[in-house]
């Protein structure tokens, strides 16, 4: 059984799935049972370190032009990111992680949003490359009657990436060189996670709802494009948030304290699929 289950999270792990998750707010007391440094922290537990895929998939995330000669929301935001992360556990209490990955993200809207003329409503598409990103964040997670737990999280995730191309409908896509798209999201939640074991132990499953509360910041230096083959020059105005706050519903299953695939979707600030497979070392 335990041969088939490594063999399950291994292919999971180049699986190209990809704008913050929450992750289950029972996680901290999860997966610890640590091959090494077992009770270094004395009366305080163990500490134990686990690492693996993280993928997300934003759909689409609220957002909305930030500038005084421009406004409304972006059609759609997709934010595409495969990478890794690293986890600190002390006393099954608190993880402390790191996050390294990849991501890209296109913006779709009418080119008004960039010309600021309403008379124009053609469809415009915006491309990043994909290049490095990577954020931090921590978690506590408290369980009490027998198998009940909540937990508070706040993470911070950042990208600096080169903008590749621009794109008005029926007209071929411009390339772009020294312009990118420094974004960043910071994030808080809190939530709830029931965990349920099978008879033996080996397995468990822990669904959980959260709330989430997340702000971001999408810096284009309002850079002016001066495409002749456009109708009107595009301005490449700052991003923010539209919509602030946002729920998720997700599951956990666990095999022992050693392993866990995490499976999670949130709604109403973004549509979003996040997926998170770990190993304790």
């Amino acid at each position: 059984m335990a041969k088939w289950i490594l063999v399950f999270l291994t292919a999971l792990l180049p699986i190209s799935l990809v704008a913050l998750p929450t992750s289950n707010p029972g996680e901290a007391s999860f997966c610890y049972d640590s091959l090494f440094l077992r009770d270094c922290l004395s009366n305080c537990g163990n500490f134990s370190l686990r690492g693996g895929f993280y993928g997300d998939y934003v759909f689409n995330r609220h957002t909305q032009v930030d500038s005084s000669i421009s406004s409304g929301d972006i059609d759609k935001t997709t934010i595409y990111t495969n990478g890794g992360i690293v986890t600190l556990n002390f006393c099954n209490l608190l993880d402390v992680y790191a996050i390294l990955a990849e991501t890209k993200i296109a913006l779709m809207t009418p080119e008004a949003i960039f010309t600021g003329r309403s008379i124009s409503n053609v469809n415009t598409v915006l491309q990043t490359e994909s290049d490095f990103s990577w954020g931090v964040g921590g978690r506590l997670s408290w369980s009490f009657c027998g198998g009940s737990l909540v937990g508070v999280d706040g993470r911070y995730f950042s990208a600096n990436l080169p903008i590749s191309y621009i794109k008005r409908e029926n007209v071929s896509p411009r390339y772009l060189e020294d312009v990118s798209l420094k974004y960043q999201e910071w994030q808080l939640s809190a939530g709830y996670s029931h965990r349920f074991c099978s008879s033996d132990g080996a397995l468990s499953f822990a669904p959980y709802l959260a709330l989430k509360w997340a702000g971001l910041r999408g810096n284009m230096d309002e850079a002016v494009l001066p495409i002749t083959s456009f109708t009107f020059p595009y301005v490449l105005h700052d991003l923010v948030e539209s919509k602030c706050i946002g729920y998720v519903v997700g599951i956990t299953s666990l095999y022992y304290q050693k392993a866990s695939i995490n499976v999670e979707g949130r709604f109403a600030d973004e549509l979003a699929l996040h997926i998170n497979a770990q190993l304790v070392f």
